[in-house]
């Protein structure tokens, strides 16, 4: 039995690795997430250490990273609506700003009420950026065969940078005179996020000057 053969348009192209790699856009946006993923997540296994250390109730610092992970739902479904219309790009690049912003307002964290505001808001706006990242990813493809390659080359770097960043910031909140020193992994984690909104910036920029924003021009 002859078999009919495939159209054009059914053609899957096959990743290039190197190609991939000098797509600096790309490898900029890696650097990012690497960036970010050092200190995004420190909130999320220290917050409740932090609120106890400032004498808030332990009944509700018992349900703190249950608060921030009801925000992170939110955070990980509405954004991306945003997202369809300004591009994810311009959607994540203020997350990550807000993120930081979010970060170094743990000092002024003391109260029961406060505590909760930080953990929705906090959970909210990390939680988009975690749902934009791969959208993000996959915009950078040049055709479909690419987006598992990209994928995979994206989170096994990132990856590091999740595996070390909470024991990087446990080892800065090293005890100074019977203290948590906690000014030192929060400054760490907030110029993080800080410096990873730069980053994905400048990801943008050349994302926008190799003309790859495609028929929707600057929606990227």
């Amino acid at each position: 039995m002859k078999t009919k053969p495939r159209s054009a348009s059914t053609v899957v192209m096959k990743p290039k690795l190197k190609v991939i790699l000098t797509d600096w856009a790309f490898m900029a946006s890696i650097a990012g997430a690497f960036v970010v993923g050092l200190g995004l997540f420190f909130p999320y296994f220290y917050l409740q250490l932090y609120a106890v250390s400032r004498g808030i109730d332990g009944n509700l610092v018992f349900y703190v990273l249950a608060i921030m992970n009801a925000g992170s739902a939110g955070g990980r479904i509405l954004p991306n609506f945003v997202a369809d219309r300004v591009g994810p790009y311009n959607m994540m690049i203020p997350c990550l700003a807000i993120s930081s912003a979010l970060m170094f307002s743990i000092f002024a964290v003391k109260s029961c009420a406060a505590v909760v505001v930080f953990a929705v808001l906090y959970g909210f706006w990390s939680g988009s950026y975690v749902s934009l990242i791969p959208t993000l990813i996959v915009q950078s493809a040049s055709h479909c065969g690419e987006h598992g390659t990209r994928m995979g080359v994206a989170f096994s770097i990132v990856s590091i940078a999740m595996l070390v960043g909470t024991p990087i910031s446990g080892a800065l909140l090293h005890r100074v005179d019977g203290q948590y020193a906690w000014y030192r992994p929060i400054i760490f984690c907030g110029a993080m996020l800080a410096c990873g909104a730069i980053i994905f910036s400048v990801s943008r920029y050349l994302f926008i000057k190799a003309r790859r924003g495609g028929a929707r021009g600057q929606l990227v």
